[in-house]
């Protein structure tokens, strides 16, 4: 419809690498000003600057919710194009009991308590969460729940969020990426954004570059920025565990364990 603006949308499940993509966009459509790149939930999507695209105004905004929304503060929009992030899910667990304890930690509490569900974290680093008998109770969470992230209940689960992108979504473009790519392969990876959105390879690569340099590893939305992390923390019994309940529904997806 005429009224309704175009979206350019970036969505991934919690701890995928959205925040590594944002940096990207942030470079290549805004001169760098991440502050650009809506997110969904600060309800602040017309308020942000647009790019060109193709010769039509756009926006652009990030989000974790498994179904994308139409509207925001009272005004229709349409997604003119998709952009999604898909991650191991055992590496998405440790990136996210990372975040949440560096969440815990800047606020000065004991436990972080993302309502309606409490997550209790009392170690002291993140090394001792991962090497402590706690690791079970945060594995059999995540394989039960597929999240440990109760306070995005619009995020779903990592099986509910990842497939209900998997399939193609009439006249909306979509470009798929893994983070795995992303990190294996560099610019590459990012390539096909700026192909989307009627940017050079060169305009892409200098944006890349530009948005490693802002990243910070060993904070909250980076963490390591390394690959098949989940190897060197879980051990063989942890990891048969988890193949007997999510073994095909990763392999699905192309990930083994």
């Amino acid at each position: 419809m005429a009224d309704e603006e175009d979206f350019l949308v970036l969505v991934s499940f919690p701890k995928s690498g959205n925040h590594w993509v944002k940096h990207y966009l942030a470079e290549l459509l805004f001169g760098g000003d991440i502050d650009q790149v809506a997110i969904q939930y600060q309800n602040t999507l017309f308020q942000k600057a647009q790019f060109d695209w193709n010769g039509k105004p756009a926006r652009v905004y990030s989000t974790h919710e498994e179904k994308l929304p139409t509207s925001n503060s009272g005004r229709k929009f349409r997604h003119a194009g998709i952009i999604h992030v898909i991650r191991h899910p055992l590496d998405c667990l440790l990136s996210a009991l990372n975040y949440i304890y560096l969440e815990r930690s800047s606020r000065h509490e004991d436990i972080y308590d993302p309502r309606p569900f409490r997550l209790t974290i009392r170690q002291q680093s993140f090394e001792e969460i991962v090497s402590g008998e706690d690791l079970d109770i945060y594995l059999s969470t995540f394989i039960a729940t597929g999240t440990l992230f109760y306070n995005l209940p619009g995020a779903g689960s990592w099986l509910t969020h990842n497939l209900s992108y998997a399939a193609e979504v009439p006249d909306t473009p979509i470009v798929r990426m893994r983070y795995e790519d992303m990190f294996q392969t560099g610019a590459k990876a990012f390539r096909p954004i700026a192909e989307l959105v009627g940017r050079s390879l060169e305009e892409s690569d200098a944006a890349f570059l530009n948005a490693q340099r802002a990243t910070k590893v060993d904070g909250k939305f980076y963490h390591r920025q390394h690959l098949y992390g989940y190897k060197e923390v879980f051990n063989e019994r942890q990891l048969q565990i988890f193949r007997k309940h999510w073994g095909e529904r990763v392999a699905a997806f192309g990930y083994e364990i």
